[in-house]
């Protein structure tokens, strides 16, 4: 169902109505409650007097960098100095007003503060706290500052190439996994709390979002816990390719009468959309000009 969205009139989508109360700063965190903004959610960002480091990036309009405004649309501001009593009460008003809390300092900070959820569960029992961290929130590396590029390294991503040389996404890609798992798991956490009226403290780590991430094509090997599985080899998504390899290499296309021919039935089926986005030539048949 499409729905007109008009600026400035009141909020509609399915999370209208549910107050976040968005502590997060810089990507991961940011990102998440923007996408609970676009459905709805009355999302107030909290920032210190400093203000999100975000916001002095390039380029710039109206005192915003682009990818701050990105992050954050659809938001309503409150800078508070969290370090005094009076941020702190402020602060404390607004998530008792809340449906949800969303943050992502390092793992004890919030609690440090006496914003912490403990604080909060008895007196406000349906709140979903949201923490997003790095590596989770126990362990030798919990409170050590992480970045995408950090996560990327330890979870496998600069490792995806099958030449075994190491190169970073050039995206921060782990932040964005990262957010779209806090949105999925804040909407859960929220929809049990409507059914059975209790809240819960919902923990992310980027490092967990990024390994489930790619687990289930690129951890094969990894799955199962049996002896004698046999291995198999580290996925090649170059059999997307449009110049042809080794002719009869395992799911590779290849020229043969002219026409496109792979052993994997997908491709063969599909070669068209991942060809340059062209459409078939007239009189393409997949069965016939995909036999090997």
């Amino acid at each position: 169902m499409e729905q007109e969205v008009e600026l400035g009139k009141p909020r509609t989508g399915p999370l209208t109505g549910v107050r976040v109360a968005d502590f997060s700063a810089i990507f991961s965190g940011p990102i998440a409650g923007a996408m609970l903004a676009d459905q709805g959610a009355d999302v107030i960002k909290v920032e210190a007097f400093s203000g999100d480091l975000m916001r002095k990036g390039y380029p710039q309009s109206g005192g915003m960098a682009s990818a701050f405004t990105s992050m954050n649309r659809n938001k309503r501001g409150l800078s508070v100095d969290l370090q005094t009593p009076e941020g702190k009460a402020i602060a404390t008003k607004l998530i008792q007003s809340a449906d949800v809390v969303l943050e992502n300092f390092r793992p004890g900070v919030m609690d440090r503060l006496g914003l912490g959820y403990e604080v909060f569960k008895d007196s406000h029992p349906k709140l979903v706290y949201a923490s997003i961290n790095g590596v989770g929130s126990v362990g030798p590396y919990a409170n050590r500052r992480v970045y995408d590029a950090v996560i990327q390294a330890i979870s496998g991503f600069t490792a995806l190439r099958v030449d075994d040389k190491p190169e970073m996404v050039n995206s921060l890609i782990c932040d964005k996994v990262t957010s779209l798992t806090a949105a999925e798991a804040i909407v859960a956490a929220l929809f049990s709390a409507e059914r059975t009226g209790q809240g819960q403290r919902v923990e992310i780590s980027m490092l967990d979002a990024a390994l489930s991430f790619l687990w289930p094509d690129t951890m094969n090997n990894f799955t199962f816990l049996d002896e004698g599985i046999e291995p198999v080899p580290p996925l090649d998504h170059s059999v997307f390719c449009t110049k042809p390899r080794t002719v009869g290499s395992p799911a590779c296309p290849f020229r043969k009468r002219n026409s496109l021919a792979s052993s994997d039935p997908w491709i063969c089926r599909n070669w068209w959309m991942i060809h340059d986005f062209k459409m078939p030539p007239r009189g393409w048949n997949t069965v016939r000009n995909c036999a090997p």
